[in-house]
């Protein structure tokens, strides 16, 4: 499958040169993120219009870049996405429970 947001993209979100980056690890966390907003969501990409497909690639640059900034961190938090990633997907999810 071909992601939603692609390495070039978190490099250009993450403000990082090409160089400085492992993009196994960016790769990891790229492929994460989608599953998890997808979780979150209740629906998978397939089943996306343009602009829902639109937020989610907003919600996972937002996802990567904290757990890229906070990778180090070893705090497993409480288990909550970020405050912008959950009210990025907000309105998907306020749909799939209708």
């Amino acid at each position: 499958m071909t992601e939603l947001v692609s390495l070039d993209d978190i490099r250009a979100h993450l403000r990082l040169e090409e160089i400085e980056t492992d993009d196994a690890m960016l790769i990891g966390m790229i492929v994460a993120a989608r599953r998890i907003c997808e979780q979150r969501i209740r629906r998978s990409v397939a089943d996306m219009g343009t602009d829902d497909l639109a937020v989610l690639r907003q919600a996972i640059k937002l996802l990567v870049g904290d757990w890229y900034r906070n990778r180090e961190s070893g705090d497993a938090g409480d288990g909550q996405l970020p405050a912008a990633v959950r009210w990025v997907l907000h309105p998907i999810v306020s749909m799939a429970l209708d």
